[in-house]
């Protein structure tokens, strides 16, 4: 594996810059089939040795296809762009179920052969289980089902990817490959976010000013940053060679500048809270004399303090960095500002008045007479200002009633269910006419799936955290440190969504979930050292000790026999499995096929003379996905230019059927009935 996955690794790369830069469906299609190719190449060319047996071949085959999927994860998912689609990075969500779908079908295959299925028995698996059924229970119980299954498969493949990687992942080698293929992904990635800060760029994007790397947005490209600069952090002290060292050093260099520059708080916070993460975790493990007395790894820490308070210097005292020195300031001063507003987040929730008196929203929403009435009002501003808003309606959604304070407004809801709840003075906040998510993943789980959903999602976070602290005491430096970046990186992203939609999104969602188990899976590798191979051979007996019987026959001992499934169940598992795939191929693929129609028509709508076509396109895209409801929306709006207010109301109110409060909705119905003389009904 190892000699194959390196030959082909940079033609994945050439051809993913290639399709992103001239977006190409051939070449897309054989990345893809790279989850196949690849383990076909290792049976053929791969070093290790082939088993006579064809059940342990195909066993071994599966193996191989697995882990391929988990590196093409690694390695295109984060490059990988497609200008077709409306959205640039859609063709991420694309790749990434496809991928985690084969993959799992490949594994239950795995299983069928081996006559077995078994999850480990780890408590960080069993929280994970218990959280995928509570969002199986809260997809039942929400009234907006197309709604909540787009965002089912989207936790359905990142729970995958976490049980295929702690179920199958299981070598050193293996872990070696992943995390390195990650680190050369992130490198580039990285590269390409400084090529854009100097001009240089392929991808006309809608924050200039801000680099997004190929993450599509500068948010997204800084929780990705989150994850990967504590993983090479670690692998600088992980790396045994001076040249592995000065090179990972390098590559967290490149990293940071990319953070610094995409200028998003969450991400500025996040590293720093993670640097104090890293120092504990040293702390935990050796003990502050051990530390103290570890003279590189004071020079190291003072260097590093070092450096941070130079940065810290130039970006107070520098006359061209005061856009970056106000972002600072009002990141750490975020925390205790919120803090001091919270008995009024928490208890001003008296229900909004059905109409709303001028004076409440005079001067962007009056706080002292919303605060008389039991409404709460920040005085937190900028983007800041506008999370808390939303949160405010996220808690507000939360307290409805007995029922959604257990089960919530249902899974991937926010955006039909978020407006009735917003406060008054939304707009005076710049909040969004259509707020898809919460801006905290811990909020927008709260109002989604309720209490107990935040609780079991919080029991997974402790459980993963408690759990890896033992292996920690290793001395095994390679692990060890590697464990450091890994749950430095983890916790971080963790912090970093605080105020962030990033674990809904696959720009790296789908990354921290693989992460989380390559952290499992690290943590249960054996000890290796110098002393390890000595160690094995030595023996637990007295010099001159025979050995004992019932050693020679526990070393002799005949490999257990795998249970034979009969033929036709097996046949008719891989029969279904196959068209299972097949389905969920064709669910994922529709939406695609429907942005990029999208986008054909948003191209052609600014000219009256292409309006016919435009409208052809969006009814193409809903051919593909008919509860799409931004193409309706658009089409709409062409109707109403052309004055065609039939087909324009027409067009609205089958949009209130799918959300009743989408966006204007009843600004635009307002104007419609008003053309059409129902002067009551405008």
């Amino acid at each position: 594996m190892n000699l194959v996955w390196w030959l082909i690794l940079p033609i994945i790369y050439i051809l993913t810059w290639i399709t992103s830069w001239r977006a190409s469906t051939p070449i897309e299609v054989f990345l893809l089939i790279l989850l196949f190719l690849i383990p076909l190449l290792v049976s053929w060319l791969g070093e290790e040795q082939r088993p006579r047996n064809m059940q342990e071949r195909l066993i071994l085959f599966y193996d191989h296809l697995i882990e391929t999927g988990i590196l093409l994860l690694v390695s295109v998912v984060p490059w990988i762009l497609d200008t077709r689609a409306n959205d640039a990075i859609f063709i991420k969500t694309v790749f990434v179920q496809i991928i985690v779908f084969t993959i799992a079908t490949v594994w239950f295959w795995k299983c069928i052969e081996e006559g077995k299925f078994k999850l480990p028995r780890l408590p960080s698996a069993l929280a994970v289980l218990v959280f995928w059924w509570w969002c199986v229970i809260t997809f039942i119980t929400s009234p907006y089902k197309y709604a909540s299954i787009e965002e089912f498969y989207r936790f359905v493949s990142y729970f995958l990817i976490f049980f295929v990687v702690v179920t199958n992942i299981k070598e050193r080698a293996q872990v070696f490959r992943i995390i390195t293929t990650f680190m050369i992904t992130s490198g580039i990635v990285g590269i390409y976010g400084i090529f854009q800060h100097y001009g240089m760029d392929f991808v006309s994007w809608a924050s200039q000013a801000r680099i997004p790397s190929s993450l599509g947005n500068p948010d997204f490209f800084s929780g990705y940053l989150c994850i990967v600069t504590p993983i090479a952090t670690g692998l600088i002290f992980a790396s045994r060679s001076l040249l592995g060292k000065v090179i990972y050093a390098i590559l967290v260099f490149i990293l940071l500048i990319c953070l610094f520059w995409t200028k998003t708080r969450g991400g500025w916070a996040a590293i720093p809270v993670g640097i104090i993460f890293f120092i504990w975790l040293k702390l935990k493990t050796m003990g502050f004399r051990n530390f103290l007395s570890n003279r590189r790894l004071v020079r190291l820490s003072l260097i590093a303090l070092g450096i941070l308070g130079a940065g810290i210097a130039l970006l107070w005292f520098h006359p061209s960095l005061s856009d970056y020195k106000y972002r600072a300031i009002t990141t750490f001063n975020f925390g205790p500002n919120l803090l001091k507003e919270a008995k009024y987040f928490i208890f001003y929730v008296k229900p909004y008045p059905e109409s709303v008196p001028a004076s409440w929203i005079e001067d962007f929403g009056n706080r002292k007479l919303l605060h008389e009435n039991g409404i709460y009002r920040s005085i937190i501003e900028g983007t800041g200002g506008v999370r808390v808003t939303i949160w405010t309606g996220c808690w507000r959604m939360f307290l409805e009633s007995p029922f959604t304070m257990i089960f919530g407004q249902g899974l991937g809801t926010l955006q039909q269910a978020f407006p009735p709840h917003r406060p008054p003075y939304y707009r005076f906040k710049t909040v969004s006419h259509n707020t898809r998510h919460a801006h905290c993943e811990y909020f927008e789980i709260l109002a989604e799936q309720g209490g107990v959903g935040l609780v079991l999602f919080l029991w997974f976070i402790f459980l993963f955290f408690q759990k890896r602290m033992g292996p920690l005491h290793t001395p095994d430096r390679w692990k060890q440190n590697l464990l450091y970046g890994l749950l430095t990186g983890a916790f971080a992203y963790l912090f970093e969504n605080l105020g962030s939609v990033n674990l809904r999104w696959t720009s790296s969602a789908p990354l921290f979930w693989l992460i989380a188990g390559i952290t499992v899976v690290a943590a249960r590798l054996p000890d290796q050292t110098q002393e390890s191979s000595v160690a094995g051979i030595i023996e637990t007996r007295k010099p001159g000790q025979k050995p004992q019987p019932q050693e020679k026959k526990k070393l002799h001992q005949p490999v257990q026999e795998k249970r034979k499934v009969p033929p036709e169940i097996k046949a008719l598992a891989y029969t279904g499995a196959i068209l299972l795939l097949i389905f969920f191929y064709v669910q994922i693929t529709y939406p695609f096929l429907a942005d990029i129609y999208l986008r054909n028509g948003v191209l052609c709508r600014d000219s009256p003379e292409e309006w016919d076509t435009a409208i052809s396109y969006y009814k193409k895209a809903l051919k593909y996905e008919p509860t799409n409801i931004e193409v309706p929306y658009k089409m709409a709006y062409i109707y109403a230019q052309r004055k065609e207010w039939i087909e324009a109301l027409k067009t609205y109110l089958g949009i209130t059927r799918l959300a009743p409060n989408y966006t204007q909705i009843h600004y635009n119905l307002g104007i419609t009935y008003y053309n059409l003389g129902r002067i009551d009904l405008a």
